[in-house]
């Protein structure tokens, strides 16, 4: 019964930024102070098309620091980092790696080891 709640939470988070989207598995990752929000997809395409618009949403509150390529055992990932406009202790990332995305908000700075490894 949780992962049907959770997965429909998912489902209505991602449904705001794709159509059509399928979401394959899905969960929420539970860190110290914040959570990072985990979806695989059915498709790459449909990845890019979630990563594009949760890094352009997370954008109206936070500035781009950090957003480029790498590579992974998936091929060409992406990332961006960004931090609050009004706040820059407020962090928060999006991160693309095949057909998954990643994702955390309100993230304090310096507790999120992803973020931590593409400032340093």
């Amino acid at each position: 019964m949780k992962k049907i709640i959770l997965l429909f939470i998912l489902m209505i988070n991602f449904s705001i930024f794709a159509e059509n989207q399928e979401i394959i598995e899905g969960g929420i990752v539970k860190y110290d102070n914040h959570s990072h929000v985990v979806g695989l997809f059915a498709s790459k395409e449909e990845a890019i098309q979630i990563f594009e618009a949760r890094v352009e949403y997370f954008a109206k509150e936070y500035k781009i620091i950090i957003s480029e390529e790498f590579l992974d055992e998936n091929g060409k990932g992406k990332i961006a980092i960004l931090f609050h406009k009004e706040n820059e202790d407020i962090q928060c990332f999006v991160m693309l790696e095949g057909n998954k995305i990643i994702y955390g908000n309100m993230i304090p700075s310096g507790d999120c080891a992803i973020i931590k490894k593409y400032l340093n």
